[in-house]
C-alpha cells in the first residue's frame, strides 16, 4: 500500500464529504470510495500523482477529471460486458454526469461531478485482482519474485535487480 504524504490525504472535497456524513472506506494512490448506502458507493479520483508505489507531494489540477472521464469512456463505450458503474451520460464538453448527479439534484451534496462515480457495491462479490502487462520486474510482485524467481506465473531470470527491464513483457494477473 502506498504512503500518501499527509498533505495530500484530503482535500476540500473530500472534506465537504466526510463533513455530511460519508465514510471513507478506502484510500488509495489515486482514488478514494466513500460509502453511499448498501448499494453504491461514490468513487472520487483525486488530483495526486503517483510512481510505482510512492505518492509524490504534488498534484496536477483537474487530473481527477480526466481520469474519472477516461473511466466513464472505458466502461461505457468500449468494455462489451456489465460493469460496476451506475447510470452514467456522456456530456457534450467530454466529461461525465453520472449517478452522482441524482444525489446533487436530491440536494444532499453539491459535488463537482467531473471527479465522482456512482457504483455497485461489490464488496464480497468480487475477486480483487489486478492485471499488469509488465516491461520492468517490480512492484506488487516483486517479493514474490525475490523468494522464487516467479512473478505473476513467469520464472523469470534469478537476481535481478528491481525495476530491470525484461527482454520480453509479461502479463501479471
Amino acid at each position: 500500500m502506498a504512503k500518501i504524504p499527509v498533505n495530500f490525504q484530503n482535500d476540500s472535497l473530500s472534506e465537504y464529504l466526510q463533513e455530511n456524513g460519508l465514510k471513507r472506506i478506502s484510500q488509495g494512490k489515486v482514488r478514494d470510495t466513500y460509502y453511499l448506502d448498501e448499494d453504491r458507493l461514490l468513487v472520487v479520483a483525486s488530483d495526486r500523482i503517483s510512481v510505482f508505489d510512492f505518492v509524490l507531494n504534488a498534484s496536477i489540477p483537474k487530473k481527477g477529471e480526466v481520469l474519472t472521464a477516461l473511466t466513464h469512456f472505458w466502461l461505457t463505450k468500449i468494455l462489451p460486458f456489465e460493469n460496476h458503474l451506475i447510470s452514467s451520460r456522456w456530456k457534450k464538453d467530454g466529461f461525465t454526469e453520472n449517478a452522482a448527479a441524482d444525489l446533487k439534484e436530491d440536494g444532499l451534496f453539491r459535488l463537482p461531478l467531473e471527479r465522482c462515480l456512482v457504483v455497485r457495491n461489490l464488496t464480497g462479490k468480487m475477486y480483487p485482482f489486478e492485471m499488469i502487462y509488465r516491461h520492468h520486474i517490480g512492484g506488487s510482485v516483486f517479493k514474490q519474485y525475490q523468494k522464487t524467481g516467479i512473478a505473476g506465473g513467469h520464472q523469470l531470470p534469478l537476481g535481478l535487480p528491481k525495476w530491470s527491464k525484461l527482454n520480453t513483457p509479461i502479463f501479471t494477473p
